[in-house]
């Protein structure tokens, strides 16, 4: 179920990315996926630099030579939440397949994934990947954006960076809280028409994930 990206090493021949030119990589896993701490490095022959990946850090990977004249993108093209990668660190190749913990894989179960080369920099190469998958998919960028209701309406979110993010009005409960910043919007006229709650109000287990659906009573 795995197969094998390797990391070249020096030869006389050889075009596109794999010339003989430094080469580097941004790696969107982990956190978020990781639109907030993202992996970068060299892309090294020897494989000193670290690669993170399995259950919790694997993601789209970007490759790119110091120029920004070619660009790869790798990343899975279906069964996204099956997908995994595993950095070999004594003969650095990179390992694609489905997670290490899976125990058992269904009868006619497949993944695929897709190796995307472009001319220019990062940001065009994960632009022109993002409209493959698009494409792939028979999706419309434009009709996502009409049909997401928090793209068309203003909204109150008590996301981290909120002030209500793990923070009450004083000796009152979530709930009053909640209700006294309703009740405010209906007077000042602020047409909200959605509220986020984010993950204060649930028990919260492994890595702050979900837990149970019970209401957290320490704080709402």
């Amino acid at each position: 179920f795995f197969f094998f990206f390797k990391k070249k090493k020096k030869k006389k021949r050889g075009g596109g990315l794999l010339k003989k030119k430094k080469k580097g990589f941004v790696h969107f896993a982990g956190f978020m996926a990781s639109g907030v701490a993202p992996q970068f490095g060299m892309w090294t022959t020897d494989g000193s630099e670290m690669l993170i990946g399995g259950l919790d850090n694997s993601g789209v990977i970007a490759l790119f030579t110091e120029d920004l004249s070619t660009s790869m993108v790798i990343s899975p093209l279906d069964n996204f939440m099956a997908f995994n990668l595993k950095k070999n660190n004594s003969t650095g190749d990179v390992e694609y397949g489905i997670m290490g913990n899976v125990s058992e894989v269904p009868e006619d179960f497949s993944i695929s994934f897709v190796v995307s080369v472009f001319n220019g920099g990062i940001n065009r190469a994960m632009r022109q990947w993002g409209s493959f998958m698009l494409q792939y998919y028979n999706r419309d960028l434009e009709n996502s954006w009409d049909r997401d209701f928090t793209l068309q309406y203003l909204g109150y979110s008590t996301d981290n960076g909120a002030f209500y993010y793990y923070h009450t009005e004083a000796n009152k409960t979530y709930q009053q809280t909640i209700i006294d910043v309703h009740s405010y919007a209906v007077n000042v006229h602020v047409p909200y028409r959605y509220i986020l709650l984010d993950s204060w109000w649930y028990y919260q287990g492994y890595k702050d994930g979900l837990l149970n659906w019970f209401i957290y009573i320490y704080i709402c």
